[in-house]
């Protein structure tokens, strides 16, 4: 455990910076984190026709943790992701599951007219529920804006789902196309393996 080795700044506010936690490895951790679970969604909905059919750890939070360690060759990153691996995650499954069922719900061509009306006006609803947190959050906490991005909103996190697909499941793609490119060396197989047999 590389945070056993540390010693903590019990000055500082920030509880990431007070552990010493560099910013850019928030960022890392958690989008892994996202990227895994939505990945594995992804990909249980897509190839298999009966989502049960799909492999446990396709469908499973151990399935998650297990495939987003697996990734991880820094100590410190380790250790972060394990301390923060369940908010995050919990956060991935509720986005999944509301990008999930608006998408079962615009593929649905029997629904009634007052259905669909009613589908896009809890949307509306939501988008301006998540309007109304994101100013609230802007209002408190400047002084870390610097630090690490606090204005996570589950529709930030639900965009970051099409996002996957686009890169084609690369968490490197991914991360670059977050704005956030991986500058540390980290080593990831299967962007190797990729890139080895394009």
């Amino acid at each position: 455990m590389k945070l056993k080795e540390s010693n903590f700044n019990h000055e500082e506010e920030n509880f990431n910076k007070a552990i010493g936690i560099p910013a850019d490895l928030i960022v890392l951790c958690r989008e892994r984190i996202f990227f895994t679970h939505f990945a594995h969604s992804l990909q249980a909905d897509e190839l298999f026709p009966n989502r049960d059919d799909a492999p446990k750890e396709y469908k499973t939070v151990r399935g998650d943790l297990q495939a987003t360690l697996n990734m991880i060759s820094d100590p410190l990153e380790y250790d972060f992701t394990l301390l923060n691996f369940m908010p995050y995650h919990r956060l991935a499954q509720e986005a999944y599951s509301r990008y999930s069922h608006s998408k079962d719900i615009d593929d649905d061509d029997s629904m009634s007219k007052e259905e669909r009306i009613k589908h896009e006006l809890v949307k509306l609803v939501t988008k301006l529920h998540a309007l109304k947190e994101s100013m609230h959050e802007d209002e408190e906490d400047e002084d870390d804006d610097d630090y690490e991005d606090n204005s996570l909103s589950l529709k930030s996190v639900i965009n970051r789902i099409k996002l996957v697909k686009e890169t084609k499941y690369n968490f490197h793609k991914y991360m670059t196309a977050m704005g956030h490119p991986i500058t540390r060396n980290y080593n990831d197989v299967d962007d190797l393996l990729n890139d080895l047999f394009k």
